[in-house]
């Protein structure tokens, strides 16, 4: 009994939360862009002779 009650609980749990995350509020608009800048090189530690 246990087990065909976890066995129903379960996905109506999510299912509840799934719902529920759906109608949440659109997040607030920033003020500035969003931009990730990211800069890498490929020189390792000896390529700079010295």
């Amino acid at each position: 009994m246990k087990a065909a009650l976890a066995t129903l609980l379960i996905p109506v749990a999510t299912l509840a939360i799934g719902i529920q995350a759906g109608h949440a509020a659109p997040p607030a608009k920033a003020d500035r862009p969003n931009i990730l800048l990211i800069m890498a090189d490929d020189l390792g530690y000896t390529d700079l002779g010295s």
